[in-house]
């Protein structure tokens, strides 16, 4: 069995822990132009991330992320190309050096679901 808080193969896994209610969360300001809202499970972290218009990335970022654009269009440039992200659209990055990549806001906000291990250095 592998559920997220069963014990042995005799325990009940937790079925309330399978929904994420992001909506009942609070945004949490992470830095500006940006906010968001954050869960832990199983390994891995959701986010519900806003960026705002003046939001791009300084630096590089070499962490991966998995994720879907609920609303807005962003650039994300790496080193010698670039991809273009709207609503509707998936992103997928891994880690590493090879996908360094950073961010940048088109629109007025971009609102994003990201899906990221939990691993230090990962995401």
């Amino acid at each position: 069995m592998n559920t997220l808080n069963a014990d042995s193969e005799t325990s009940v896994p937790n079925f309330s822990e399978c929904l994420v209610e992001l909506s009942r969360l609070p945004w949490v300001d992470v830095m500006p132009f940006v906010r968001e809202k954050r869960v832990h499970r199983g390994g891995w972290v959701i986010r519900y991330v806003e960026f705002q218009q003046g939001f791009e990335e300084e630096g590089w970022c070499e962490k991966g992320h998995m994720g879907y654009v609920t609303q807005g269009r962003l650039e994300v440039r790496f080193t010698n190309s670039a991809i273009l992200a709207g609503e509707g659209d998936s992103v997928w990055i891994p880690a590493g050096a090879a996908y360094r990549h950073r961010a940048k806001v088109l629109t007025d906000f971009v609102h994003l679901v990201l899906f990221e291990s939990h691993v230090p250095g990962a995401a």
